[in-house]
Order: structure tokens, then C-alpha cells, then sequence
């Protein structure tokens, strides 16, 4: 009998507890239906009243494919003219990307100028270069010359942009650790930057620049590619019809002559002619006109050209600039 009651007090005990778990857990359930939804999660974004937020720019370039190279495996080959410095073959993009990348990565933005560089760290830069591509030029001092300028463009540019976006906004405090990380800049050379772009003697260069910069009233639409990335569409283009027309003639011929070469004022117009057909601006569209009539003159012979005195000379009513041809870039 005494087992009997032990046995049953232990089966009372039991369902005790099992009726306790299922009344709290049912107090939970009931409690949490009557609590609000929680908020959603967080997106990143906090807002501010007081100041709008950041506009997205272009993120940093990142040349993964070089980065992840397997040692000892072959470097993408590139020709380099000595005397242009212009890149060429099925690299050539690749090439001039990287060159941007070196620029804004192993350069001290602190500096204020390509010639403060040091030598040595120009040195470095060439170094990296030629380990990244294959450079058959490389042996001639010319092509070294000629690509560390295009660094320093590369680098100035990416400087210049440093300043317009994000050294002169207005909402310094929420660009500083953006800058940082973004580009990889520490803080101190950071403060440093901003520091110079506030001088009073930074201002009066900026001011000169920019008056320059006004005198271009005809501004072109090209990509980074310039020129060079114009002239090869249209030469592509151009190919294409030929190829086209000799089918739809029935030609057996296996070789099509080449096309003839662009002429500077159709790069020209075509540079400063918007995808809506418009010019960039009212300059541009004046040159254009007088470049149509001059083709016509040239088509009926009553214009002649002489050496560098051509139809686009003719129609800008300006000498070429020394270093440059217009229409081509730097020489």
C-alpha cells in the first residue's frame, strides 16, 4: 500500500509539472500577440533631416583577373608605341586600367605634384607595371617615359575628382570613412588632403584652372577611351559595311581592301554629338555647321587643303595646340 501511494504521488507531481509548462507557455503566446510587430531591420540607411544623404558614386576599380593570376602564369601581352605611348592589342583596355589603379594605389595623394614624386617611387610603379603585363617596348626608355606620364594624368585626374566629390562637400563628417575605405586612404593623409584643398594658394590654382577650363566651349561626350576607343568603332564599322556590301554583290573575293582612314573633323563632330543627335553646346554646333560647308567646298574643289591647314583648322579658325592634334590627343 505504502508503494502504491508513493507511485501515485509521483504521477501527481508529474502532471503538476506539465500542467505548469503548458500554462506559461500560453501566457507567453497570449503576450506576445498583444505586443506590437517588431520594427523592420536595418538597412543601412540612417536618415538625417539635417543633411541629404550621400549621392552613390562609381565604386573603385579592382582588376580582379591580374590580382588572382596563378605564379609563373603567363603576363598578358601588350604593345606600347614609344613614341605616343598609346597601348595596343586585346589587352590594351585592361592595360590602361591598370595604370589608373597604380595611380590612385601607390601614389601618395599628399604630394603636390607629379614632379614631387620621388624618382624612386616612379621607379617601383614601372616595376609593378612590367610585372603585370608583357611589354616588348619595354627595353626602350621612351615607352617608360611615355607610360609613367599616363600614371600622372591618372593620378592628377584622380586627384581632381577627390577634391570635386568628396574633399569639398558640404557633409564632411559622413565622407571621411567613406573616403577612408573606399580608396584605401588613412585618415591622417586624409586630413592632410583636405587640409591643402582649403589653402588660400590651392584656391588661386584652382581658380586659374577653371578659367581654362571655361574657354572650352566645345566640350566633347567621349568614355576614357578617348580618341583611339572612337576612331576603332567607326574603322569597325566601316569593315563591317564593306563586308556586307561584297556579300549582298555576290564577290567571291576573299580580301577586302581596307577602309580608308577617319577624317579629324568627323571624329570631331562625332566626339561632341550627343545621343539625342544634338551638339554639347552652341560652339560646338557653329564649328559643325562650318565643317559641313567646308566639305562641300571640298567636294566641288573650291577648298584646298594644306598640311595641317585642313577642313576642322579651317572650322575652328584656331592654329593647333603644341603637343596635340586635335581630334587624335596627345602626341
Amino acid at each position: 500500500m505504502m508503494i502504491d501511494v508513493g507511485v501515485h504521488s509521483v504521477i501527481y507531481l508529474i502532471l503538476a509539472f506539465i500542467l505548469d509548462r503548458a500554462a506559461h507557455h500560453h501566457s507567453q503566446m497570449a503576450t506576445q500577440s498583444n505586443s506590437p510587430p517588431p520594427p523592420p531591420p536595418s538597412t543601412g540607411v540612417t536618415s538625417h533631416s539635417s543633411s541629404p544623404p550621400l549621392k552613390r558614386t562609381r565604386k573603385a576599380s579592382r582588376l580582379r583577373l591580374l590580382a588572382t593570376r596563378p605564379v609563373g602564369a603567363e603576363r598578358p601581352l601588350v604593345h606600347v608605341d614609344p613614341v605616343t605611348g598609346k597601348a595596343d592589342g586585346p589587352h590594351s583596355k585592361k592595360f590602361r586600367t591598370y595604370l589608373g589603379i597604380v595611380a590612385r594605389d601607390k601614389v601618395d595623394v599628399t604630394y603636390e605634384n607629379w614632379k614631387h614624386v620621388p624618382i624612386t617611387q616612379k621607379d617601383l610603379i614601372w616595376e609593378d607595371i612590367q610585372a603585370e603585363f608583357d611589354i616588348p617596348e619595354a627595353s626602350d626608355l621612351r615607352t617608360k617615359k611615355k607610360i609613367l606620364q599616363t600614371v600622372g594624368e591618372r593620378w592628377r585626374q584622380f586627384k581632381s575628382d577627390l577634391t570635386s566629390k568628396w574633399a569639398l562637400a558640404a557633409d564632411k563628417d559622413s565622407v571621411d570613412d567613406t573616403v577612408c575605405k573606399m580608396y584605401g586612404i588613412s585618415k591622417e593623409k586624409w586630413t592632410q588632403f583636405c587640409q591643402s584643398r582649403r589653402d588660400p594658394s590651392w584656391e588661386n590654382v584652382r581658380k586659374k584652372a577653371q578659367a581654362v577650363q571655361k574657354q572650352n566651349t566645345a566640350p566633347h561626350v567621349m568614355s576614357r577611351g578617348g580618341y583611339e576607343y572612337l576612331e576603332k568603332k567607326l574603322m569597325d564599322e566601316k569593315r563591317k559595311k564593306k563586308l556586307e556590301k561584297a556579300t549582298q554583290s555576290g564577290s567571291t573575293d576573299t580580301v577586302i581592301d581596307p577602309p580608308s582612314p577617319i577624317k579629324r573633323h568627323v571624329k570631331w563632330k562625332l566626339a561632341r554629338t550627343k545621343k539625342t543627335g544634338d551638339m554639347t553646346s552652341e560652339a560646338a554646333k557653329e564649328i559643325a555647321d562650318k565643317i559641313d560647308a567646308l566639305e562641300e567646298q571640298a567636294s566641288q574643289g573650291s577648298f584646298v587643303t594644306h598640311g595641317r591647314h585642313d577642313i576642322l583648322t579651317a572650322a575652328i579658325g584656331r592654329p593647333e595646340h603644341p603637343g596635340r592634334v586635335r581630334a587624335v590627343g596627345a602626341v
